[in-house]
């Protein structure tokens, strides 16, 4: 019978951690967190595409199918956060910028979740891209010059931290899941 090793520092192993879910042993769940960092193609706060558009309404060809606060692109194990996902968050925008190439929003981000705010106050730039031209991409909204609004709006509605995966056919987009249930399924 094979050994198992002790966890690194990093990693944080609780029989039942994964939503109630019990793992046979240490190196279950490792695999499985493995098997989820290899499919992660970001983290983020995700929030309503349609109450957001409603209120700030695109501008540029692009329209982005799911606005989110990225938290983490391309996370490793401790980034991945999988006993946060489904956290609520309260979303303010804060301010407006356009130039013409990419459009977005800076903006605040309430929780009650300890882990989620630390991740959020690691954001240098934290922002949802609105919309993007065919020669930009979304990733180069951070460096916009975002006009504050004279007061912030809250994007009402479920704002939550999810996980968009990789699918097998191009290697980019995939479901967004928001619970161990959910991922499941995808792993």
């Amino acid at each position: 019978m094979k050994e198992e090793s002790a966890p690194d520092a990093s990693f944080k192993y609780n029989k039942e951690s994964m939503s109630g879910t019990p793992f046979e042993s240490i190196s279950e769940e490792r695999e499985f967190v493995e098997k989820v960092k290899d499919k992660a193609f970001y983290t983020g706060i995700f929030v309503e595409k349609e109450e957001l558009y409603s209120k700030f309404p695109a501008q540029l060809k692009n329209s982005v199918e799911n606005p989110h606060i990225t938290i983490n692109f391309a996370p490793n194990e401790t980034q991945l956060h999988l006993e946060e996902l489904g956290s609520e968050a309260r979303v303010f925008a804060v301010g407006y910028g356009n130039n013409g190439k990419n459009e977005g929003l800076l903006v605040k981000v309430e929780s009650e979740n300890p882990i989620i705010n630390k991740a959020i106050k690691d954001i240098k730039v934290p922002h949802i891209t609105l919309s993007y031209s065919d020669d930009s991409h979304p990733m180069y909204t951070s460096g916009l010059t975002f006009s504050p609004f004279e007061r912030p709006v809250e994007l009402s509605g479920y704002n939550s931290y999810c996980i968009h995966l990789k699918d097998g056919k191009d290697g980019v987009t995939g479901p967004l899941v928001n619970s161990i249930e959910e991922l499941k399924k995808h792993i």
